[in-house]
């Protein structure tokens, strides 16, 4: 893991956790969202 930060960046690896980041809260709202459907009916 050490040496693979070392040859790619640290920028890489940033960019792509704020992605896993991103998509793992664009996940959660769409749960929030069909709770709520759900709740609302």
């Amino acid at each position: 893991m050490a040496e693979d930060v070392l040859r790619k960046g640290p920028s890489k690896i940033m960019l792509r956790f704020g992605q896993d980041q991103l998509q793992a809260s664009m996940f959660s709202m769409l749960k929030l969202k069909a709770q709520y459907k759900l709740c609302s009916l």
